[in-house]
């Protein structure tokens, strides 16, 4: 009797989900807190080079999605022809070899290239299956390195947030016990302003110690709801920013007497190695495609559904970017919600503005740490593994150990710029290179198994060949435009 499959990370099967649902679920997994570093990135890298960086990553992130799908079926193909994939699990375990290796078969059975609904094939296993193990640790240390770096922006944008916008009576001097204040606008994170972060950093973390003892439970209903509130931000953001004057943000302008500064150049080179990590981190999703393409009804159109998703991301970027750089030009904050903070002609607008980042991350926080959480344990343990089958105690201990590190990088660097650095440098390596390595892999493996002419029409036919972001000199293009990008700012990064 065949066995069951068995769900790994949730305790049932999900249902399947409409294109435009997973299009919302596509946007939140990608717009977290990066989006608040695009206007500084504009700032710094100029009002054209930056959103051309910010395009080109778009395009080449939504390349590497699309080969990484590509990937997925392709592994479902080879595991499905070796009868494995009836307890095949997305875990680090090893791949046990059936019969089917040692016997040589003189034409084997079709492909079933698909993507399954009863499973996701998390990068981590494709790179144990096509990469091997030394791949396999390789991708772990990135991704724990890129999503301790996304829990360290949440925390800051949470704790920089709170201090903008909510006093707290008699926690600092008597002087300033009732006045929020902008950390980036102290001295070095000076004065009673850093311990006003340092409050909010702390009470952020006895709220995750808390929120870390709920399993998380996706509600379609609720992504949908956050989709539209994050655009309905952006346009309240974009909309006040160019129907209003500086003096609305409490900065000096020519009513003051004195002339407002230029806008920022259309280029400016040295800032482009500011502008290149932030644009890969706000556009990132790679690590969540697997999860994304499980519940999809029709998996052909994930070449529609990301791209829709990048573009409408590409959109509100660029619209935010252009406008709060052009607007506020060097006075805009490296977490740019703060500037609403001092923003004049509507309280309500300014709370709203300044607190939704922080709000979201109280959501975005545990989901991405329980991720994170559960990769570790899958590679402790080292085996196939059901989150049932681990105790309750001791999932919601490895939560809290892998939310250490990026509080620790919070209290020590308060700056987003600093956290955004951090992983748009770490996150290069999951698209531009893994994901080239993966897919050249897999495609040798699969002609290998079925002859080159007959899985290219297989795979044609099938609409999985991938046309214009697949074929073999572009993989391997964009693995070797990778490694230099990479090379490229963690040198700028140095120096």
């Amino acid at each position: 009797m065949q066995a069951p499959p068995i769900f790994v990370f949730e305790e049932q099967q999900q249902h399947l989900l409409p294109s435009w649902v997973v299009t919302c679920f596509t946007i939140n997994v990608i717009m977290g807190s990066g989006f608040l570093g695009v206007p500084n990135g504009f700032r710094e890298a100029g009002l054209l080079l930056g959103p051309l960086v910010l395009l080109a990553v778009t395009l080449f992130q939504w390349t590497a999605a699309c080969q990484l799908a590509q990937v997925i079926s392709r592994a479902n193909a080879l595991l499905g022809a070796e009868n494995a994939a009836a307890t095949l699990t997305p875990t680090l375990a090893p791949l046990a070899k059936s019969e089917a290796d040692s016997a040589a078969k003189l034409r084997p059975s079709p492909p079933s290239l698909n993507v399954p609904s009863h499973t996701s094939y998390e990068m981590l296993m494709l790179c144990r299956l096509h990469l091997g193990r030394w791949a396999e640790r390789a991708v772990m240390i990135s991704a724990c390195l890129y999503m301790f770096g996304t829990l360290w922006s949440f925390v800051s944008v949470f704790a920089s947030s709170m201090s903008a916008t909510v006093p707290l009576p008699g926690l600092l001097g008597a002087a300033e016990q009732l006045k929020p204040c902008d950390i980036y606008k102290t001295d070095i994170y000076g004065g009673g302003c850093i311990t006003l972060y340092y409050f909010w950093a702390l009470a952020f973390a006895l709220l995750m110690v808390a929120l870390m003892g709920l399993d998380v439970r996706e509600q379609a209903a609720f992504q949908c709801a956050m989709t539209a509130l994050r655009a309905l931000i952006i346009i309240l953001m974009t909309g006040t920013l160019l129907l209003g004057e500086r003096s609305d943000f409490g900065l000096a302008d020519s009513e003051d007497g004195a002339p407002p500064p230029p806008p920022p150049p259309l280029v400016r080179w040295e800032g482009l190695p500011k502008m290149v990590p932030i644009g890969v981190f706000c556009q990132l999703f790679q690590i969540g495609v697997p999860s994304l393409l499980q519940p999809l009804q029709r998996k052909r159109a994930f070449p529609r559904i990301f791209g829709a998703a990048l573009g409408a991301t590409f959109s509100m970027y660029t619209m935010l970017g252009l406008s709060a750089a052009f607007v506020l030009g060097d006075d805009v904050d490296p977490s740019c919600n703060l500037n609403w903070a001092a923003y004049r002609r509507s309280p309500a607008v300014a709370l709203a503005v300044a607190l939704f980042p922080a709000l979201d991350c109280l959501s975005v926080f545990p989901m991405n740490a329980i991720f994170l959480s559960n990769n570790v344990l899958a590679t402790l343990f080292q085996r196939r593994w059901h989150a049932g089958a681990i105790s309750r105690q001791t999932r919601y201990a490895c939560r809290l150990a892998c939310c250490v590190p990026p509080f620790a990088c919070a209290f020590a660097f308060p700056s987003l710029s600093r956290a955004l650095d951090f992983t748009g440098i770490v996150g290069i390596v999951l698209p531009f290179i893994i994901t080239p390595l993966l897919h050249r892999a897999s495609l040798r493996e699969c002609r290998a198994r079925w002859g080159r002419d007959r899985f290219d029409d297989f795979e044609a036919d099938g609409d999985y060949a991938g046309r214009g972001w697949s074929p073999p000199g572009l993989v391997s293009a964009a693995g070797a435009a990778g490694a230099l990008l990479l090379a490229y700012t963690v040198a700028c990064g140095f120096s």
